[in-house]
């Protein structure tokens, strides 16, 4: 009889303990890339808040689920729903640790308003596929990005602008917030696979296409190097080249594609556009090297790669 009685006291005791943390039904405004769990569970204690805040932290990456695109979501402010399933998931492994008395009412779903901080980590997937779309065939790396500061007290309207590379390495990207204009810069560097002596390399020598092996090297501000190994099979040096080092276009002996005083066709080509006019050449020019035109309307310098024959594109 006393053990039933222990038993009873037992099993009573414990469960009184249960309680029933039911989720927030209304839209949670999301600002930044976190979620606290109070805000989804406002009955929790400051304990189990805690423990599941420093356990599982709810962020953007863990919120979505496999098919939501990170990078659409984050891209401006929107509203999105988090399925009961995903949220289950993540409770699984400290649900125990950090609720072992709750029973928890998940709705099916939970409506979020999500408003960026504006930090690197927001622009830095889309600055970096920007970049691709300029750079196809170089491999890029963001080094530095400034953005603006924007609190995240009230609701902003995010109007995106303008993606524009400014220099061999810096970019800049003008956006709309509201209604005022604000810049986001930054450097970025540019890699390629090239041909790469593997030994010293006189002027006046004909090389060959065992001479060279193929690394990947940071061509940011490169003056225009030989991309492929093929390219200089048979051809002479006109400039010494070190072990290790790559080879520029100029110091190939060749051909020029575009010579100083020409009238050449310039084309500026950006993600979703392509615009060509004429320019005055400044200076002689082979294939892959940049070189300065002059827009003879304008009298403005500018500078780009040779393309062709009589061709420059500008960056």
């Amino acid at each position: 009889m006393i053990l039933w009685l222990l038993l009873f006291h037992t099993l009573f005791g414990w469960s009184k303990e249960i309680r029933s943390l039911p989720f927030t039904e209304s839209e949670i405004k999301v600002c930044g890339d976190h979620v606290s769990w109070s805000s989804l569970m406002p009955e929790l204690s400051q304990t189990e808040s805690e423990c599941l805040d420093s356990n599982e932290p709810l962020n953007m990456n863990n919120l979505l689920t496999d098919n939501q695109d990170v990078s659409k979501v984050i891209a401006s402010p929107t509203v999105f729903s988090v399925k009961r399933e995903q949220l289950v998931k993540i409770l699984k492994s400290v649900k125990l640790m950090c609720l072992e008395h709750a029973e928890l009412k998940i709705p099916s779903q939970i409506q979020m308003n999500f408003v960026s901080k504006l930090s690197t980590e927001f622009f830095q997937i889309w600055l970096e596929s920007e970049l691709k779309k300029n750079y196809p065939n170089k491999n890029t790396k963001i080094t530095q990005v400034t953005v603006p500061k924007i609190e995240c007290g009230s609701s902003h309207l995010v109007q995106w602008g303008s993606f524009t590379i400014e220099s061999k390495s810096t970019f800049r990207f003008l956006m709309v917030v509201d209604e005022k204009k604000l810049g986001v810069s930054g450097e970025f560097r540019l890699y390629q696979k090239i041909p790469i002596a593997k030994r010293n390399i006189n002027a006046l020598e004909k090389i060959a296409e065992t001479d060279f092996e193929i690394q990947d090297k940071d061509v940011t501000f490169s003056p225009g190097y030989v991309s492929k190994i093929e390219e200089m099979s048979g051809k002479t040096l006109l400039s010494p080249v070190s072990q290790g080092s790559p080879v520029e276009l100029k110091a190939l002996k060749q051909e020029y594609q575009v010579e100083k005083g020409q009238i050449v066709q310039i084309q500026f080509q950006g993600p979703n556009f392509l615009v060509s006019a004429t320019a005055l050449a400044e200076q002689n020019g082979i294939l892959g090297e940049f070189i300065k035109i002059k827009n003879t309307e304008t009298q403005k310098i500018l500078s780009g790669v040779v393309t062709g024959k009589g061709l420059v594109e500008v960056k």
